[in-house]
């Protein structure tokens, strides 16, 4: 069965991105590469935090985002614990 963030990710609707989702579900960040953040709404988790365009990692890259979900599902699970 698939996850809530496997769903996001197939849509292919993602375009502002939190860091951590960024560097999960992205290409890869550009050593050197300048990004503007802005307090916003993730696209993949929801959390409202600072965030970039998913461009600035490289784009989506939805095979790396999908093997990385677990790990997206288990951090906001524990944005919800606290």
């Amino acid at each position: 069965m698939m996850t809530n963030i496997e769903k996001i990710i197939k849509q292919g609707k993602i375009h502002w991105v939190c860091g951590s989702c960024g560097e999960l579900c992205g290409n890869k960040h550009r050593l050197g590469h300048m990004a503007t953040f802005h307090i916003g709404v993730c696209d993949v988790c929801g959390l409202s935090t600072a965030i970039t365009e998913i461009r600035d990692y490289g784009g989506l890259n939805e095979r790396r985002a999908i093997a990385n979900a677990q790990s997206i599902e288990d951090k906001l699970s524990k944005f919800n614990e606290e």
